[in-house]
């Protein structure tokens, strides 16, 4: 198991990065505390937030989990499919029109 980027970087910064699959495991061992929406992290050394970002993810779907979707939340995930939906449609009609349609009235002179 090599936890080392880079070995410089260790010399230089004394940086070693968490891989995902061990943070999960280590947090599995406080899972208890992970799922309490107001139990408390501190991350000295967060780095690229390998462990907060985690953290935060299992503190939210206990949030969700306890309290449910917001309707703010709802709405938003809405839109998103809506969206996608709507530029699906889009890219689907750009493909149908043939492309002499797109040129400008100069590059029609100038053909």
């Amino acid at each position: 198991m090599n936890l080392i980027k880079s070995k410089r970087r260790v010399a230089d910064h004394g940086e070693v990065f968490t891989p995902h699959w061990l943070v999960e495991n280590m947090l599995d061992l406080v899972k208890g505390e992970t799922g309490r929406i107001d139990s408390r992290f501190l991350e000295s050394a967060c780095g690229s937030g390998n462990f907060l970002v985690p953290v935060l993810r299992r503190k939210l779907a206990a949030v969700e989990m306890r309290y449910g979707v917001t309707a703010f939340e709802k709405r938003h995930k809405e839109y998103k499919s809506k969206r996608k939906l709507v530029q699906e449609k889009l890219i689907k009609f750009a493909t149908r029109i043939p492309a002499f349609m797109y040129l400008t009235d100069f590059r029609e002179n100038t053909l």
